[in-house]
């Protein structure tokens, strides 16, 4: 036989594990035809022939899974129909399908995994954030209920010392705005994928899809490329909407679990529930609304929003002392002066004057965080009751 010379134990090896591989990773549908033709075309002292007649070869209708189904097969009804082909560029030809099939299938399965655990992480992650706005109503109210006591401290404090600041109240409520305005799930849910594993993960989320669709030309498959692929990563819809389910998971269990031992219907256990971790989610988030007044270049006012966090390290820097502020892309330095006003420049040096240094209100953040959760804690009630 003329062409390339082969070694045939090598080759008989190197198919059949092929072929093994591609058996246990494609699932039934036979297709005999296809095989027996195959078997036909080699030659009969073909050592593979027999192993190939007695193996059966199937491979799934790859449709739904990968998309290259009609591709691979008609590629293989090729392959077996060709007369004129060698048995050895038909082996090599058959190598080359299998390879370009599992690589494919690698993609996808890659894909897969970051695409489902990137759903799983946004899950637990709503789950965690209403475990958190549970504390962080605990931790209002506690501090709420121990005021009378630090106020009544602070005023025997005034009457011997003449310091009416009520320090330690202050102290306390700064401790905890502090404590409840922190967002830790947040947190370590972006260091998570500032990590090399979050980047894997967000980096092959939807790949398998842009790769398939990077080629097109149509309407619809540049919006599978450019939006339907980023739907499962970190910061797409699809992860979104899991935290959301998340969150809901365990105000819809109240209904079942605290009903009857509080002698409520579970409507009413879901609204109670709700509304008792929103007041504390909510109102983390009022507390967050801080702000730094300034006169922009063209003399205009402008307003810099910034977190609880930030407004307290501004407040506490000594003269002299700078910190950063990022607000849209632009970063900001502002330097106390030591008398409660601050300088600040921009990136590109220009020198801004501050009007001031806002914190949020803290009765009003909890009066906001009252009506708001009372109304998120309506909804689950009356969804409830439909």
């Amino acid at each position: 036989m003329s062409g390339i010379v082969l070694n045939r134990k090598a080759v008989d090896e190197l198919v059949i594990d092929e072929l093994n591989k591609l058996k246990r990773e494609i699932s039934s549908g036979d297709i005999a035809s296809l095989t027996n033709n195959l078997v036909a075309t080699l030659p009969s002292d073909f050592s593979l022939r027999n192993e190939v007649k007695n193996m059966g070869i199937s491979f799934a209708k790859l449709g739904d899974e990968v998309g290259n189904a009609s591709k691979f097969i008609s590629d293989q009804v090729k392959f077996a129909t060709n007369a004129e082909l060698s048995a050895e560029q038909k082996v090599e030809s058959l190598l080359g399908s299998i390879v370009s099939m599992q690589e494919d299938l690698a993609l996808f399965y890659k894909s897969a995994f970051a695409d489902v655990a990137n759903i799983a992480i946004s899950f637990v992650s709503g789950i965690l954030k209403f475990g958190e706005a549970l504390v962080d109503t605990a931790a209002i109210v506690a501090t709420g209920a121990a005021t009378p006591f630090t106020a009544l401290w602070d005023i025997g404090k005034g009457l011997f010392t003449g310091d009416w600041s009520f320090s330690t109240t202050r102290k306390m409520w700064d401790g905890t705005k502090a404590f409840v305005a922190n967002d830790y799930i947040s947190t370590l849910r972006e260091k998570f994928y500032n990590s090399k594993a979050g980047q894997w993960l967000d980096n092959n989320a939807g790949s398998w899809l842009r790769e398939h669709t990077k080629d097109s030309d149509t309407v619809v498959g540049k919006w599978l490329h450019d939006d339907a692929s980023t739907f499962f990563r970190s910061d797409g819809a699809g992860c979104a909407l899991a935290e959301g389910v998340g969150y809901a998971a365990p105000i819809i269990l109240s209904g079942g679990l605290l009903a009857a031992p509080a002698g409520v219907s579970a409507a009413a256990a879901m609204g109670v529930t709700a509304a008792t971790a929103g007041f504390g989610k909510y109102t983390a988030e009022e507390w967050n609304k801080n702000s730094i007044s300034i006169a922009g270049l063209d003399g205009t006012d402008q307003k810099i929003n910034i977190n609880y966090a930030k407004v307290s390290e501004i407040q506490n820097l000594g003269a002299g002392q700078s910190t950063t502020v990022i607000n849209n892309g632009e970063v900001y330095k502002i330097t106390a002066n030591g008398d409660g006003t601050y300088n600040m420049i921009d990136s590109q040096g220009n020198p801004l004057t501050v009007n001031s240094v806002n914190e949020s209100n803290t009765l009003k953040g909890m009066a906001v965080g009252a009506v708001k959760g009372a109304w998120e804690g309506g909804q689950y009630y009356f969804g409830g009751k439909i």
